[in-house]
């Protein structure tokens, strides 16, 4: 028998989220939208933010597992429309989330956000400004979302089994999923796990190149848990702080989010030959998909990753809809359980979904 997917995702600590939010998002949210969103918080009922979307001349909206809710001034759900966000909120907004100077995040700008303290990020909508057919800038920016990094501890240990060959060494693996499904909050605890020795035969060296500043957080040192022996290259390109890492920091284990462009590819490359493991994130419905990416295709036919971590939001982000064994050929065939991992399932996800659902385990050989 495979392993019974989807997996429903560990419940958040309300608790904990709520302290995280009000400390590192409350404070960089416009005047008046502020209070209707802590407002909202104060409720405490119903599923919590995962966003918080200001578009000008548009109701505020707040995101949840259940959709985007419009709230009014007094944090209450309106149907009717709610609390209208105006230009003045925007421009607010901005000065908050950029320190006044658009001029010290302009690398992020470009790439259409802006990161918090928590590693938050802070997506903008408006015109982009283009130089020799790149994106310089944005102007006339419209629309500001914010999207919570969530901390789910523990997430990632019930997958250490998949992610362990059988002689103890690490294997690399790709988290897929489509956006907003919880790929970066997965890797991070995938790094802990491997950092702290947990789920694995012992603590591992890994290096993380965290290019966006979300999965450890760092200002001047990782704000989330990512381990106890975990290096960070934090604002570091993905590549080149792959490279660095191999020739400075002797890892066992590299992690990266969101790969896809040729550098990337053979930047893992140059990891996985050398004997490093890599986990990386990637975009994608399914295996396949990730395959039609054009640099991520080149490293799975080159075989260089062993498993693949299907996620949705079937019953919220970070729900596992299967583990994969990939194939050079592009395809995929779902990952056999053993006594490891039929345990590791049972002692972490009692009470989950039915047995024996699996969306994928059928498309073997696709690509």
């Amino acid at each position: 028998m495979g392993a019974a997917f989807p997996w429903k995702p560990p419940a958040v600590n309300r608790s904990r989220f709520d302290g995280r939010f009000r400390r590192e998002i409350v404070p960089f949210l416009p005047e008046g939208i502020r209070e209707a969103v802590v407002s909202y918080l104060d409720r405490a009922l119903g599923p919590l933010p995962e966003e918080v979307r200001l578009r000008v001349n548009r109701p505020l909206g707040v995101t949840t597992s259940d959709g985007e809710v419009s709230l009014d001034r007094a944090g209450r759900p309106a149907a009717g429309g709610g609390m209208c966000v105006e230009r003045r909120h925007i421009d607010r907004a901005l000065e908050l989330v950029t320190g006044s100077s658009l001029y010290a995040v302009e690398d992020q700008i470009r790439q259409g956000f802006v990161t918090l303290p928590g590693g938050h990020r802070v997506g903008v909508a408006g015109t982009a400004v283009t130089e020799d057919g790149a994106v310089g800038t944005f102007r006339d920016i419209s629309g500001a979302n914010y999207r919570v990094a969530m901390e789910a501890l523990g997430s990632g240990l019930p997958l250490m089994p998949w992610l362990v060959r059988d002689d103890g060494s690490p294997a690399s693996a790709l988290i897929v999923s489509p956006p907003a499904c919880g790929k970066t909050t997965l890797l991070r605890d995938v790094v802990r796990c491997f950092a702290d020795g947990l789920g694995c035969n012992r603590a591992r060296r890994v290096c993380l190149v965290d290019e966006r500043s979300e999965v450890a957080a760092s200002s001047g040192y990782p704000r989330n848990d990512v381990g106890a022996l975990t290096d960070v290259l934090d604002g570091c390109p993905k590549a080149q702080g792959i490279m660095i890492g191999l020739r400075s920091l002797s890892p066992e284990v590299v992690a990266t989010d969101e790969i896809g462009r040729p550098e990337d590819a053979a930047a893992v490359g140059e990891a996985v030959l050398a004997g490093v493991a890599v986990i990386a994130t990637v975009h994608g419905r399914d295996p396949a998909d990730a395959a039609r990416r054009p640099g991520v295709d080149a490293v799975i036919r080159q075989g260089l990753f062993d498993r693949a971590v299907v996620l949705s939001r079937r019953f919220g982000p970070g729900t596992v809809e299967g583990v994969f064994d990939l194939t050079r050929d592009g395809g995929c065939s779902i990952a056999r359980e053993d006594s490891r991992t039929h345990d590791a399932r049972l002692r972490m996800f009692r009470g989950g979904a039915g047995d024996g659902v699996d969306l994928y385990g059928t498309r073997q050989g696709t690509g």
